[in-house]
């Protein structure tokens, strides 16, 4: 089972990061700000909704969620510290997209619904593994 849990998780380090770097993320958000040399800006918001977006939660979450579990004791404290990861994550994602806030609320809340699945098997997994604990 650790070998589910370690496989899970390497695979979902290395997809965002792979994904940001091959498309150039950061030179990529701010040519949407300038929309130029846009042929196709509706593929380019669709796919900074569903491809870029869960990247970028998946990595700046993601990663300090795995630590998050392995470091802090207590259910209570990680709770609250992955709360206040995500709550940095969102406002930070929200700020740096050149879209309305309206926009920015849908995209970052889709991304932010990717994540969450994401943190929820992870952290099922971590408790199979590590635990001895079963799905019931």
């Amino acid at each position: 089972m650790k070998f589910i849990y370690y496989f899970w998780n390497t695979i979902f380090i290395i997809l965002p990061i792979y994904i940001l770097g091959k498309f150039k993320f950061w030179s990529y958000i701010f040519a949407i700000a300038q929309r130029v040399d846009n042929e196709f800006p509706l593929f380019t918001d669709i796919f900074t909704m569903f491809i870029f977006m869960p990247c970028f939660f998946l990595l700046f979450a993601g990663i300090p969620f795995q630590l998050i579990l392995i470091l802090v004791n207590g259910p209570f404290k990680r709770l609250i510290i992955t709360i206040t990861v995500f709550v940095f994550v969102f406002s930070f994602a929200a700020i740096l997209f050149p879209y309305s806030i309206k926009g920015s609320i849908l995209i970052s809340s889709v991304a932010l619904i990717v994540s969450i699945v994401y943190l929820l098997i992870s952290y099922i997994l971590y408790t199979m593994a590590f635990c001895g604990q079963t799905i019931k």
